[in-house]
């Protein structure tokens, strides 16, 4: 049985969540205060947390980048009224892993937590090619030894291509394997972050370090 974190000042919609989750076989704590989750998260493992982004004291978006920083990787599913490109960027490169918008159907939640639980957990957590070197844990990469500072979806993004060097990778690939199957992010998005991920690799000594395929994909090059 899966354990779930339930982290959503709205009572009445926590009651109601938490109640079809249970129906559903899923084991589930709820609390309604950020500060709470991540003392909670300090201390208990969950399979996947359910996040609501506006609460009093510390908001969703914030207790998800504190939990990252921890080095806690357990999924976030991010719940939110926001509905703008840019309010679901915040949230996924604070680190959430999904975007539900309310109001949402329990069929959908329910199908975005099968398909979190079914994501590999079983990566190495250090890895290395070349001069980069990264500890996924830490979320820390470095370049030889000068450390990069990459935004959360700037690090996943580099993850990806450590983990599959030299291959080419279309943008439809990346936005699924990177930012999720149901992102609302585009091809734009992958651009953007391809091309901020080049200069911070490139400020660290590694010039040309991600190689574009006009109308094809992207690469990490080999790198000697």
């Amino acid at each position: 049985m899966a354990r779930v974190l339930l982290v959503d000042d709205d009572v009445e919609l926590s009651e109601q969540l938490s109640s079809f989750l249970r129906f559903n076989l899923y084991d589930v704590d709820v609390l309604a205060d950020g500060a709470d989750a991540i003392q909670l998260l300090g201390v208990q493992t969950y399979d996947v947390v359910i996040l609501d982004w506006n609460m009093p004291g510390l908001t969703g978006v914030e207790v998800c980048r504190q939990f990252r920083a921890t080095g806690g990787n357990t999924p976030i599913i991010m719940l939110t009224a926001q509905t703008t490109v840019t309010d679901k960027e915040i949230g996924l490169d604070a680190g959430a892993d999904d975007y539900l918008s309310k109001p949402f159907s329990g069929k959908e939640l329910a199908a975005r937590l099968r398909a979190l639980l079914r994501r590999p957990t079983t990566f190495s957590s250090s890895l290395d090619y070349g001069p980069i070197k990264m500890d996924v844990t830490a979320h820390a990469v470095w370049v030889n030894t000068q450390s990069v500072k990459l935004l959360p979806t700037e690090f996943k993004l580099l993850e990806f291509f450590v983990r599959h060097p030299t291959r080419l990778n279309s943008a439809s690939e990346l936005l699924s394997n990177v930012w999720g199957l149901e992102t609302d992010a585009g091809e734009t998005a992958v651009r953007t972050y391809v091309k901020t991920l080049r200069q911070k690799l490139a400020k660290a000594g590694l010039e040309n370090s991600i190689e574009t395929v006009k109308g094809v994909g992207y690469r990490l090059v080999l790198i000697d």
